[in-house]
């Protein structure tokens, strides 16, 4: 299977547009994998603590073609063969479940599942790189433990596991995407016998995932707009009919020689302390009933403190325009013709 694998993964790099490729038994967002528990070798097996983590089988390259960071250490390469020691990659959860985050390069690990410890039970597997977390289930699941292996080095009884399906990664240029047929022409050409599924673009299982929250984050976004609408028209027809019945104390003020944009200061000062108002009730109920929209949120917290002070500052920004636009009629209006009405 290894050499199998080589041979597809250096034809499909071959194809123009195509910048990498990888095999692993299952990419992101593909669903999980067995797995086994993990611990350090030499050590005694913990008690008490989950050590479970899903082992995911990858060729050479895998995490510089998915995009996926190397915290530390190095991604598994074309020298991680089944003649060379072992080698694994660990992501950034299991490495805390570990107790090691910063440290974990260089130790050894030993795996509950006894096949992957050798005929005799010894063998051991090294650290040579923490990857950043992803996620197998959808962004709403959290990132789970995992240990990438070198397809190479896997024991054969393992793509059992699997049910002898791999899965191909391929990162293409954007501007010179290959076609799915040329990608398909390279694996028969390889191996007749080998079928290749569906291709997907990354890019659309991403949407795909976000599918839910992004109709109910349109559907709030809309509601919120039009909130933010007929708020502001009606602080306009506030300040328009305040201004109405003040009608002649402006004139009058503006007759004794009252400066213009004193009185409108002072007029639009009314309007954006109401607006004002209302932006500390909004605050305060998007703190009480930020909770409940938690689930459609990622990478950012409820209550974040600069969203919720750039959506305030807009309001109230908003509120200065809709208040000044009729204050600065109003004083426009001749004095003497104001005070003839009666």
């Amino acid at each position: 299977i290894g050499q199998l694998v080589d041979r597809v993964v250096a034809g499909v790099t071959a194809v123009p547009g195509v910048t990498g490729a990888a095999v692993a038994s299952h990419v992101p967002l593909t669903g999980g994998s067995a797995g086994s528990d993990v611990w350090f070798s030499g050590e005694v097996r913990p008690t008490g603590v989950d050590l479970q983590a899903r082992v995911r089988l990858v060729s050479a390259h895998y995490l510089r073609t998915l995009g996926i960071r190397v915290v530390d250490g190095r991604d598994i390469g074309p020298e991680d063969g089944a003649t060379t020691a072992p080698v694994v990659v660990v992501n950034e959860t299991l490495a805390r479940r570990l107790g090691t985050e910063r440290d974990s390069v260089g130790r050894s690990v030993t795996f509950g599942v006894p096949v992957f410890n050798g005929a005799d039970g010894t063998k051991s597997w090294r650290i040579v790189g923490v990857a950043g977390d992803t996620f197998d289930r959808g962004p709403r699941e959290p990132a789970e433990p995992e240990v990438l292996m070198p397809l190479a080095q896997a024991p054969a009884e393992v793509f059992f596991w699997i049910s002898r399906e791999l899965q191909l990664a391929v990162h293409a240029g954007r501007e010179a995407a290959p076609r799915g047929a040329d990608v398909r022409g390279v694996a028969a050409n390889i191996e007749p016998a080998l079928a290749l599924g569906p291709l997907t673009p990354l890019d659309d299982a991403v949407a795909a995932s976000f599918a839910r929250e992004r109709l109910l984050a349109r559907l709030l976004t809309g509601i919120g707009v039009t909130g933010i609408a007929l708020a502001l028209v009606g602080l306009v027809a506030v300040v328009h009919h305040d201004l109405q019945r003040r009608r002649r104390e402006i004139a009058i003020r503006l007759a004794i020689g009252a400066d213009a944009s004193a009185v409108v200061a002072s007029l639009v000062r009314r309007g954006v302390m109401n607006a004002a108002l209302g932006a500390l009730a909004g605050l305060t109920l998007s703190v009480a009933t930020g909770s409940a929209l938690s689930s459609l949120l990622f990478g950012i917290a409820a209550g974040d403190p600069l969203t919720l002070a750039t959506v305030s500052l807009t309001v109230v920004a908003l509120a200065v325009l809709a208040a000044w636009l009729p204050a600065r009629s109003a004083t426009a209006i001749d004095p003497a013709e104001a005070l003839r009405v009666p």
